[in-house]
Protein backbone atom coordinates (compact mmCIF):
# COMPACT_ATOMS: atom_id res chain seq x y z
CA UNK A 1 0.00 0.00 0.00
CA UNK A 2 1.21 3.50 -0.73
CA UNK A 3 0.66 6.02 2.05
CA UNK A 4 -0.61 9.44 1.01
CA UNK A 5 2.11 12.06 0.54
CA UNK A 6 4.95 9.72 1.60
CA UNK A 7 7.85 9.08 -0.75
CA UNK A 8 8.15 5.53 0.62
CA UNK A 9 6.35 2.29 0.00
CA UNK A 10 4.84 1.16 3.29
CA UNK A 11 4.09 -2.54 3.59
CA UNK A 12 1.63 -3.18 6.44
CA UNK A 13 2.51 -6.23 8.48
CA UNK A 14 6.22 -6.01 7.75
CA UNK A 15 6.94 -3.26 10.24
CA UNK A 16 7.37 -5.62 13.20
CA UNK A 17 7.67 -9.36 13.45
CA UNK A 18 6.67 -10.80 16.84
CA UNK A 19 8.95 -13.21 18.63
CA UNK A 20 8.73 -16.58 16.93
CA UNK A 21 6.74 -19.11 18.93
CA UNK A 22 6.59 -22.77 18.05
CA UNK A 23 3.36 -23.49 16.17
CA UNK A 24 2.10 -19.89 16.23
CA UNK A 25 0.24 -19.00 13.03
CA UNK A 26 1.70 -16.22 10.90
CA UNK A 27 -0.43 -13.07 10.76
CA UNK A 28 -2.33 -12.82 7.46
CA UNK A 29 -0.98 -9.33 6.78
CA UNK A 30 2.51 -10.65 6.07
CA UNK A 31 3.55 -11.31 2.54
CA UNK A 32 3.29 -15.08 1.97
CA UNK A 33 6.96 -15.79 1.26
CA UNK A 34 8.10 -13.71 4.23
CA UNK A 35 5.49 -15.41 6.44
CA UNK A 36 7.06 -18.79 5.65
CA UNK A 37 10.32 -17.54 7.19
CA UNK A 38 8.70 -16.14 10.35
CA UNK A 39 9.70 -18.98 12.67
CA UNK A 40 13.39 -18.38 11.88
CA UNK A 41 13.47 -14.57 11.97
CA UNK A 42 14.93 -13.61 15.34
CA UNK A 43 17.13 -10.74 16.42
CA UNK A 44 19.61 -13.22 17.86
CA UNK A 45 19.77 -15.13 14.58
CA UNK A 46 20.46 -11.99 12.57
CA UNK A 47 22.94 -10.59 15.13
CA UNK A 48 24.93 -13.83 15.01
CA UNK A 49 25.64 -13.50 11.27
CA UNK A 50 25.61 -9.75 10.57
CA UNK A 51 28.80 -7.85 11.53
CA UNK A 52 27.03 -4.93 13.22
CA UNK A 53 29.05 -1.97 14.51
CA UNK A 54 28.49 1.49 15.92
CA UNK A 55 30.16 4.30 14.00
CA UNK A 56 30.55 8.04 14.27
CA UNK A 57 27.87 10.23 12.68
CA UNK A 58 27.77 13.87 11.72
CA UNK A 59 24.64 15.59 13.07
CA UNK A 60 22.73 18.33 11.27
CA UNK A 61 24.31 20.74 13.78
CA UNK A 62 27.79 19.65 12.64
CA UNK A 63 28.68 17.61 15.75
CA UNK A 64 30.33 14.20 15.56
CA UNK A 65 28.60 11.65 17.79
CA UNK A 66 28.67 7.88 18.17
CA UNK A 67 25.49 6.39 16.73
CA UNK A 68 23.19 4.76 19.27
CA UNK A 69 22.15 1.85 17.09
CA UNK A 70 24.42 -0.69 15.43
CA UNK A 71 24.44 -0.86 11.64
CA UNK A 72 25.86 -2.87 8.77
CA UNK A 73 25.75 -2.38 5.00
CA UNK A 74 25.38 -5.74 3.24
CA UNK A 75 25.86 -5.94 -0.51
CA UNK A 76 26.55 -8.29 -3.36
CA UNK A 77 29.97 -8.26 -4.98
CA UNK A 78 30.58 -5.10 -6.99
CA UNK A 79 28.38 -2.83 -4.86
CA UNK A 80 30.29 0.00 -3.21
CA UNK A 81 30.14 1.67 0.17
CA UNK A 82 27.08 3.45 1.57
CA UNK A 83 27.57 7.05 2.63
CA UNK A 84 25.21 8.93 4.93
CA UNK A 85 25.37 11.20 7.96
CA UNK A 86 29.07 11.81 7.46
CA UNK A 87 30.05 8.15 7.56
CA UNK A 88 31.16 5.71 4.88
CA UNK A 89 30.10 2.12 5.39
CA UNK A 90 32.11 -0.38 3.34
CA UNK A 91 29.97 -3.33 2.29
CA UNK A 92 30.04 -6.65 4.07
CA UNK A 93 29.26 -9.61 1.81
CA UNK A 94 25.54 -10.31 1.57
CA UNK A 95 26.48 -13.90 0.64
CA UNK A 96 27.83 -14.40 4.18
CA UNK A 97 24.36 -13.80 5.67
CA UNK A 98 22.06 -16.56 4.36
CA UNK A 99 19.05 -15.47 6.44
CA UNK A 100 19.24 -11.91 5.07
CA UNK A 101 19.47 -13.38 1.56
CA UNK A 102 16.36 -15.47 2.28
CA UNK A 103 14.43 -12.34 3.35
CA UNK A 104 15.65 -10.58 0.19
CA UNK A 105 14.55 -13.52 -1.97
CA UNK A 106 11.16 -13.70 -0.22
CA UNK A 107 10.59 -10.00 -0.93
CA UNK A 108 11.45 -10.69 -4.57
CA UNK A 109 8.96 -13.58 -4.69
CA UNK A 110 6.17 -11.47 -3.20
CA UNK A 111 6.88 -8.05 -4.69
CA UNK A 112 8.82 -8.77 -7.87
CA UNK A 113 11.59 -6.41 -6.71
CA UNK A 114 15.23 -7.50 -6.82
CA UNK A 115 17.57 -6.11 -4.16
CA UNK A 116 21.35 -6.41 -4.29
CA UNK A 117 22.02 -4.63 -0.99
CA UNK A 118 20.52 -4.11 2.46
CA UNK A 119 21.02 -1.62 5.25
CA UNK A 120 20.70 -3.50 8.54
CA UNK A 121 20.09 -1.99 11.98
CA UNK A 122 20.31 -3.56 15.43
CA UNK A 123 18.39 -1.92 18.27
CA UNK A 124 19.87 -3.51 21.38
CA UNK A 125 17.83 -4.10 24.51
CA UNK A 126 17.75 -1.42 27.18
CA UNK A 127 16.07 1.41 25.32
CA UNK A 128 19.16 3.49 24.54
CA UNK A 129 19.71 2.33 20.94
CA UNK A 130 17.71 4.65 18.73
CA UNK A 131 17.66 6.82 15.67
CA UNK A 132 16.65 10.48 15.89
CA UNK A 133 14.34 12.33 13.52
CA UNK A 134 16.08 12.44 10.16
CA UNK A 135 15.61 12.31 6.42
CA UNK A 136 17.31 9.67 4.34
CA UNK A 137 19.24 10.85 1.29
CA UNK A 138 17.27 8.70 -1.13
CA UNK A 139 15.21 11.70 -2.22
CA UNK A 140 17.96 14.30 -2.40
CA UNK A 141 17.12 15.67 1.05
CA UNK A 142 20.63 15.54 2.49
CA UNK A 143 22.33 18.85 3.25
CA UNK A 144 24.62 18.35 0.26
CA UNK A 145 21.78 17.20 -2.03
CA UNK A 146 23.15 13.64 -2.10
CA UNK A 147 20.75 10.96 -3.21
CA UNK A 148 20.92 7.19 -2.85
CA UNK A 149 21.15 5.59 -6.26
CA UNK A 150 20.12 2.02 -5.43
CA UNK A 151 16.85 0.43 -4.42
CA UNK A 152 17.58 -0.66 -0.85
CA UNK A 153 15.67 -2.58 1.75
CA UNK A 154 16.22 -1.89 5.42
CA UNK A 155 16.18 -4.74 7.91
CA UNK A 156 15.90 -3.59 11.53
CA UNK A 157 16.06 -6.13 14.34
CA UNK A 158 16.19 -6.11 18.11
CA UNK A 159 14.10 -4.34 20.69
CA UNK A 160 10.98 -2.60 19.38
CA UNK A 161 11.22 1.09 18.60
CA UNK A 162 8.60 3.58 17.44
CA UNK A 163 8.80 4.31 13.71
CA UNK A 164 7.04 7.54 12.87
CA UNK A 165 6.69 10.12 10.14
CA UNK A 166 6.11 13.82 10.57
CA UNK A 167 5.61 16.57 8.01
CA UNK A 168 8.72 18.16 6.64
CA UNK A 169 9.01 21.78 7.69
CA UNK A 170 9.66 24.14 4.81
CA UNK A 171 13.15 25.59 4.95
CA UNK A 172 14.29 23.03 7.52
CA UNK A 173 17.86 21.78 7.24
CA UNK A 174 18.43 18.11 6.50
CA UNK A 175 18.15 15.98 9.59
CA UNK A 176 15.89 18.48 11.34
CA UNK A 177 12.68 18.45 9.40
Amino acid sequence: ARAAELPYDVLPGLVALPAAEEGAPAPRAWLPSVARLAGRLTAEGFASVIPFEQQELLTAAGQRVRERRSTCWLAESGIGALAYSGKLMPPSPLEACPLVKEVRDALHDDLGLRFDCALTNLYAAGGTAACAWHRDPEHGDAADGAKWSRRTYVLSVGETRRFAFRPRREGARAGRG
